[in-house]
């Protein structure tokens, strides 16, 4: 069911100074208003629905950029074990460029891509 909720200018610049201040929900990643212009019949979004996908699957490719970003706390906690140069990460999933071929179901040792389940979560994020 859709809520709308209708703040005035005051409540407004409240928010806007402090946006948990008024409420600890949320803040949304995208919002999209219906516009009916005067005399038309047909409503409109405020917001190109592509552009709303496209920002959809760039907050994405961020996240899974950013996990592969996070360094591995042993390095820290028992840096004389370390080379003091190298830095290590934690192994983080990535977005393929292509789809990864599935394995043959006869050869036993083939194993599935590590990132396969990235470009199906992908996939059905663009469809």
């Amino acid at each position: 069911s859709v809520k709308n909720k209708f703040v005035t200018d005051e409540e407004q610049a409240r928010i806007d100074e402090d946006p948990y201040a008024v409420s600890r929900d949320p803040i949304p990643l995208f919002s999209v208003d219906l516009i009916l212009e005067e005399g038309s019949a047909d409503p409109q979004f405020s917001v190109y629905p592509g552009d709303v996908v496209s920002n959809i699957m760039q907050i994405f490719d961020l996240g899974i950029e950013k996990l592969q970003e996070i360094a591995q706390i042993q390095q820290k906690l028992m840096p004389h074990l370390f080379k003091k140069d190298s830095s290590m990460y934690l192994k983080a999933a990535k977005r393929p460029k292509i789809e990864p071929l599935k394995p043959d179901p006869n050869d036993k040792r083939a194993m599935e891509d590590e990132n396969l389940w990235v470009w199906e979560a992908y996939k059905t994020m663009r469809s």
